[in-house]
């Protein structure tokens, strides 16, 4: 991406370009999240010379954000398969040793 952004359209765009370019057949692929960092106010965008955010969408945006924040998180993107939940698979998770009762190690003599 050659600018900062906050629209879930332009992250969801870009997300499907890269899987697109690693995309290969024959393998088996596993959902990732995503980490955002340097955050940049949105009344400072940082333009760049050849291309920068499409503004038509930041309306949008505004009211997808303003809807999610009054009712949760209802609205959503076509891309985004809104009739699957996606939940972490979580078979191979750690002991919580410190942190869990339930699985504190009790040796019986």
């Amino acid at each position: 991406m050659h600018f900062p952004t906050n629209s879930g359209m332009e992250l969801s765009k870009f997300a499907v370009e890269a899987l697109k370019r690693i995309f290969r057949p024959g393998f088996h692929y596993k959902k990732a999240g995503v980490i955002v960092e340097k955050f940049t106010a949105e009344k400072e965008p940082q333009l760049d010379l050849f291309k920068n955010r499409d503004s038509r969408q930041i309306p949008l945006m505004k009211t997808v954000d303003r809807l999610n924040l009054l009712y949760g998180k209802k609205v959503r993107l076509a891309s985004q398969d809104p009739g699957k939940v996606w939940k972490m698979k979580q078979e191979r998770l750690s002991p919580r040793y410190s942190t869990n009762l339930d699985e504190v190690i009790q040796i019986i003599l």
